[in-house]
């Protein structure tokens, strides 16, 4: 009777770190980049909320203009 051979298991190729980390700097640059949209558009919001009032007594439209500030700021 032959004798079957001995197959031995196949070692792990061992683990592989697959996590991909978002570098520092891009980070930076990112968070810096949305910092700088919310603050000109908190400036422009400042900026209708001043006019507004002055522009719309010029026209005499005042009692019509806060549908103008909220659909802006909407």
């Amino acid at each position: 009777m032959a004798s079957l051979p001995v197959i031995s298991p196949a070692k792990p190729a061992g683990l592989i770190d697959q996590t991909n980390y978002v570098p520092r700097r891009t980070i930076v640059s990112i968070f810096l980049a949305c910092a700088v949209v919310a603050f000109v558009a908190l400036l422009g919001d400042n900026m209708i909320a001043v006019a507004l009032p002055i522009i719309g007594a010029e026209l005499g439209g005042g009692s019509q203009i806060s549908w103008v500030a909220t659909s802006y700021f909407v």
